[in-house]
């Protein structure tokens, strides 16, 4: 009979590494956010790809809702809120920050180990 034991505390994770935009009133360098961001909880990647696939068009709020709880699973616990994704970042922000976390979640289906 074989023993086997899953020690999750020593599993490798993957971490995307977000530098969030300075406030448009802010120094960039001194008001820099650097993240270190986990793999979404199975909740929110739910949400995630719910909204990604969606036909309808998702609302701002819900993708800033589910965008601030996938950044506050971070390393450093520093919590965002949905409100700080409306007010900081454009369009433009929003659409890289999806095609990044689609990209990265994408890594790990692709990832052997």
């Amino acid at each position: 009979m074989a023993n086997h034991n899953l020690d999750f505390n020593k599993i490798e994770r993957s971490i995307l590494t977000v530098t969030l935009p300075a406030p448009p009133d802010g120094d960039a360098e001194k008001d820099r956010k650097i993240l270190l961001v986990r793999m979404p909880k199975l909740s929110d990647f739910e949400t995630f790809a719910k909204i990604q696939a969606s036909s309808d068009k998702a609302t701002i709020n819900d993708s800033a809702e589910i965008l601030a709880r996938i950044l506050s699973n971070n390393k450093t616990g520093k919590q965002i809120t949905p409100k700080y994704i409306i007010d900081t970042f454009d369009l433009e922000d929003l659409k890289t920050l999806m095609d990044s976390l689609n990209t990265f979640l994408k890594g790990l289906k692709s990832d052997p180990n």
